[in-house]
This record gives structure tokens, sequence and C-alpha cells, in this order.
């Protein structure tokens, strides 16, 4: 009569467990993810395109779905790839609001020459998930969903991402806010359609 309240005790406590390592594990992939994706973006640091879409055709065949890696452009504290090494020392810290924040608003001079090559890895970082979305093209149109717009605004993630990076290493705060504003087009155009 009493062995049922400690097997189910047993068993909660079992799950629990169970369910912590799973979401240990989650975090371990996104770390995982992310240093993947890395190689996407350095591979396009060097100029090696070809390089870049092997690998990236290999990641999009890792992930069970493209918001995987799209998730990546969320704020750090989210789980996404953060803005710089170091948490919180620029902010926004998070691809996708800083690429808002400068496409309304130049960076200044001081700041970009400060911040330069953290923008310019989020550049290569958003070409390389550009190139992970052209890999995860859609098979078939899906009525107003085709697949030569999937292919368009992807291909535009990575030109556009490629323009930025470049717009960052020169330190240029007229051509990064052009290409951030650039991005934020094309995402919110793929956005409203493939959602």
């Amino acid at each position: 009569m009493y062995r049922a309240p400690v097997w189910f005790a047993a068993a909660s406590v079992g799950a629990i467990g169970i369910m912590l390592l799973a979401g240990q594990s989650g975090a371990g992939d996104n770390k995982e993810l992310q240093d993947t994706i890395d190689k996407v973006a350095a591979a396009l640091q060097k100029g090696d395109m070809a390089g870049a879409k092997k690998q990236a055709e290999a990641v999009s065949k890792k992930i069970e779905e493209l918001y995987e890696a799209m998730d990546l452009f969320k704020p750090r504290k989210k789980g996404g790839y953060g803005v710089g090494d170091k948490p919180g020392a620029i902010n926004p810290d998070g691809i996708e609001q800083m690429l808002i924040k400068i496409g309304r608003d130049a960076p200044a001079k001081g700041t970009l020459n400060k911040d330069s090559a953290a923008y310019e890895k989020l550049g290569y970082r958003t070409a390389a998930l550009g190139l992970i979305a052209l890999a995860r093209t859609p098979p078939t149109d899906m009525g107003k969903k085709t697949r030569k717009d999937w292919m368009a605004w992807s291909d535009d993630m990575v030109k556009i991402g490629l323009q930025f990076a470049a717009a960052a290493k020169a330190k240029g705060p007229a051509d990064v806010k052009t290409a951030a504003a650039k991005l934020n087009n094309a995402c919110n155009s793929c956005h409203t359609v493939f959602r």
C-alpha cells in the first residue's frame, strides 16, 4: 500500500532529472550550432563562397527546422549570438535588434571605430544564415509562398550581409546604415510571407 507513493516519487524525481538533462543538452546543442555556423561565416570572411555553401548545406541537414538557426538573431540572453564577444558590452546585444537600430540611425564614427570587428562578424553570421536558408529552399511552391521568393530573399540576406561586413570593416557609418536598412527590408519582406 505504501509502495505506490514511493514508486511515484522516484519516477517523478527521475522525470525531473531527465528534463533537466534535456534542457542542458539543448543549451549545448545551441552552442554547437553557433560554432558550426561560425565556420560558415569564417569561410565567407576568407572569400571561400564554395566552401561556405558546402558547409551551409551540411548545417541545413543537421537541423530539423530553419528557425533553430534563425533564432540566433535573438538577443544573447534568449539564446542568440549577441553582438561582440562580451555579453552586454554592446547594446543591443542581439543581431536583429542591432540591425533595426543601425538601420534607423547610423552609428557614431567613434562607436563604429570601437565596435567595427563585432559588426563585421555580425555581417558574416547574417550571410552564413542566409546560405543556410538557401540550402533549405522548399522543394515546391506553397500557394503564395514561392520558391523564387524564398531564394531571392535568402540570396539578399547573403549579399547584403557581406555588404554590411565590408562596410563595418571600412568603418563607414552611412554604408553600415544603408546595409542594415536593406537587411531589415529583406527580412521583413520574407517574414511577411514565410512565418
